[in-house]
């Protein structure tokens, strides 16, 4: 008696719903890849993080982790008196909030490295005595 197979084919037909996130950036999985500053949000042009309550020296080291672009960063309670150095150097940041921290110096060229991408610049509370003219004239118009 010969034997046969029977194959039977069930084919599983499911229905999902696609959501379309709507930032293009989204935080890394890694919390301390930024540190001391912390990825609050993605969005369409980049990354918002926020730096609370460091210097200039722990800043620069965790910007220089960043391989993404900055939608916005906002340096909130730091101890950082004279903005100055290569703290922006390699980044793609397009908007830079300086809150409550008590910035009342700027060197000349702080913002050249982000000269091409930097459309916002927002002092909040920051008792800045003058702007030197130099360190705006190489910014986006």
């Amino acid at each position: 008696m010969p034997r046969s197979v029977l194959w039977t084919l069930v084919v599983s037909v499911s229905w999902s719903v696609v959501t379309v996130d709507a930032t293009k950036f989204n935080c890394p999985t890694i919390t301390p890849y930024f540190f001391p500053c912390s990825c609050e949000s993605g969005g369409e042009n980049g990354l918002f993080l926020r730096c609370e309550n460091t210097n200039l020296a722990s800043l620069a080291v965790g910007l220089a982790n960043v391989r993404f672009p900055i939608e916005e960063l906002r340096l909130y309670k730091c101890h950082i008196k004279k903005l100055y150095g290569d703290v922006f150097k390699y980044l793609l940041l397009h908007k830079l909030v300086l809150e409550e921290t008590p910035v009342s110096e700027l060197e000349a060229s702080v913002f050249q490295p982000v000269a091409d991408t930097l459309t916002g610049l927002h002092f909040l509370n920051a008792p800045l005595q003058a702007i030197p003219k130099t360190a705006l004239e190489p910014l986006k118009k």
